[in-house]
């Protein structure tokens, strides 16, 4: 089992394919990569909008940087609130991508060369060690301790890879707090077998939801989705019995 510093240390920040190019060629590394780090330690507002407080996050944010991608008019801010605008996908930027992706697939069924006599089952060296590098980022994330096992187990039915397992996981723990601060108590997911049930329900019903419709923000629906169900399980729990005190329920002792 890895330690925490070693999870930490493997932890990574995608950026999306559509900075590499176009317009987004002379926006510096730095930008981009902030772009994606500032998303990444945001939460949601009650509209579905994804949102970075200045006030509160300012040690991780330079002026510079913000200037930046205003210039780009890929953030803008309100009220000490750094907000984020959906990156501008024109067809230039369109073709690089398509030509990119085809290109893996091109060179994924492209046959190569003859190899040096060896049986004919035995696969390159490089196609193992990445394979297994796979498997053993795979089983590093899903088998961490932070994440509830069954939890970790949805992730990775919706998920294509660990970096979308980890964003996905990020939404819930931000929906999960938000509930938590605004009712000044604390959720512990780990051993709470029923907010358990309630988050993997609510997350499932809403990934049908955003793969059979057309949802113009999925990240913002889930994170609404997950905020309600929470809510509305803490809710449940905290409602008073309709019973006078005193009284038997003995419809619960039915059979």
């Amino acid at each position: 089992m890895k330690n925490i510093f070693q999870i930490y240390a493997e932890k990574s920040i995608s950026v999306p394919k559509a900075l590499l190019f176009g317009k987004y060629n002379t926006l510096s590394f730095e930008a981009k990569m902030m772009y994606s780090m500032y998303q990444q330690i945001s939460q949601y507002d009650n509209n579905g909008l994804l949102f970075l407080n200045l006030q509160e996050n300012g040690h991780w944010v330079k002026q510079q940087i913000v200037q930046e991608l205003m210039q780009y008019n890929l953030v803008y801010v309100v009220n000490n609130c750094l907000y984020f605008n959906y990156i501008d996908m024109d067809g230039h930027i369109i073709n690089e991508i398509d030509r990119l992706e085809n290109s893996k697939a091109v060179a994924s069924i492209t046959p190569a060369p003859a190899p040096a006599p060896a049986p004919s089952t035995q696969a390159p060296k490089q196609q193992q060690q990445e394979s297994k590098r796979t498997e053993a980022i795979n089983q590093a994330y899903y088998a961490n301790e932070e994440v509830p096992p069954a939890i970790a187990e949805t992730l990775q039915m919706f998920s294509k890879n660990v970096d979308e397992s980890d964003e996905y996981y990020s939404i819930i723990m931000k929906a999960k707090k938000k509930v938590a601060d605004d009712l000044g108590v604390i959720l512990w997911i780990e051993d709470d077998e029923a907010l358990n049930d309630c988050i993997i329900n609510s997350f499932v019903r809403a990934m049908r939801k955003i793969q059979n419709s057309s949802i113009k923000n999925p990240k913002g629906y889930l994170y609404k989705a997950i905020h309600k169900s929470i809510s509305d399980l803490m809710a449940e729990r905290q409602a008073p019995s309709s019973l006078p005190e005193g009284m038997y329920n003995w419809l619960e002792d039915r059979d």
